[in-house]
Formats: structure tokens, C-alpha cells, sequence
């Protein structure tokens, strides 16, 4: 009894140390003010978590996806370029980790895939909040290797080595042009 009382505690506090990062990045990202970049979001229990609601991420299913605001829209266009979910053996749908991130963004171990280490995230929900993450803080302004003024195209050439296939991606699932500014399209929403 009591292992499952501790267990149930620790979800629990996962879960609201994730909604609390989720809602500071949120209100970081649109106010403009700092997002520490030593500060991610707590690792969520499962998958459950991601969206607070009891669904589960399911990366074949789009509409499982997170959606909830202007950086979940745009890294749902980046999943997508990334191809997550679009084949089940592919690294960033085994990897859990919808935007193709490295050690360096998520702080989890990788590997090498196709000409990049890919980090092996423990679930979908921690895969998304890395990737939230990391574009909150470019919107935010707090980016020194992805300055918000940047065009998509640009962006696609610093994040992806199939940069004119990303940028077309990312661009084409946004409706917009690859040459639209990153911070002009998250001011449009």
C-alpha cells in the first residue's frame, strides 16, 4: 500500500511541477521576459501527462498531438518536417522525440542518426516538452544560436542538414511563406 501511495505522490508532483514549467514558459515566451535557459521542464512520469487532461500522446495520431498555443502549433510544423510519426521505426518517433533534438537541447543521451545524435527521451510527453522548450525561448527572444528575427528558411538552415525539405515542411504546415519571420508568424497567432 504504501509504495503505491508514494508512486501516486510522485506522478502527482511530476505532473504539477510540469504544468507550472509548461505555464512560465507560456508566459515567458508571450510577455518577452527571460526563460533561464538552465531551467527545462521537470521529466513528466508518462506520456499521459503531456497534455493535463489524462490523453496520451500518440505519435501516428496528429491529433493527439500538443496544440494549445502558438509554440505548440509550431512545433507540431516541426515534428512533422521531422517526420515524426510519420514512420513507426524512424528515430524521432523511437526516440520519443518529435523535433530531432540532441544532447545538448534535452541534456538525455543520444545516438548517431543519419549525420546527427538524436537524445532518446524516456516518453513522448518529455520529447514534446524538450522541443517546446527550446522554441519558447526562441520566440522569447532568448537564443543566441536562433535569434527570433530569423525566416524560417534561415532557421532551417541552422536546425536540419534536409534544410530546404524542413523549411518547405515547416512553412507548408504553417501556411506561410519560408521566408516569414520567425517572430512575425508567433505575433500573427
Amino acid at each position: 500500500m504504501i509504495p503505491v501511495i508514494i508512486i501516486g505522490s510522485v506522478v502527482a508532483l511530476a505532473f504539477l511541477g510540469y504544468k507550472i514549467a509548461e505555464q512560465q514558459i507560456v508566459a515567458a515566451a508571450d510577455s518577452g521576459a527571460t526563460i533561464d535557459a538552465t531551467t527545462s521542464p521537470p521529466v513528466p512520469v508518462d506520456s499521459t501527462l503531456a497534455l493535463g487532461d489524462g490523453s496520451v500522446i500518440d505519435a501516428m495520431d496528429r491529433s493527439t498531438w500538443p496544440a494549445s498555443d502558438a509554440v505548440w502549433r509550431f512545433c507540431q510544423a516541426v515534428a512533422y518536417a521531422e517526420g515524426y510519426g510519420a514512420d513507426a521505426g524512424n528515430a524521432p518517433t523511437t526516440h520519443h522525440n518529435p523535433g530531432d533534438l540532441g544532447p545538448g537541447d534535452t541534456g538525455f543521451p543520444g545516438e548517431l542518426h543519419s549525420g546527427s545524435v538524436v537524445s532518446q527521451m524516456p516518453d513522448d510527453a518529455t520529447g514534446w516538452a524538450a522541443l517546446y522548450t527550446k522554441w519558447a525561448r526562441i520566440f522569447a527572444g532568448k537564443s543566441s544560436t536562433y535569434p527570433n528575427t530569423l525566416t524560417i528558411l534561415q532557421a532551417a538552415q541552422k536546425y536540419a542538414a534536409d534544410w530546404h525539405n524542413w523549411a518547405s515542411n515547416v512553412s507548408n504546415d504553417l501556411g506561410v511563406s519560408s521566408s516569414t519571420r520567425l517572430i512575425d508568424w508567433y505575433r500573427s497567432q
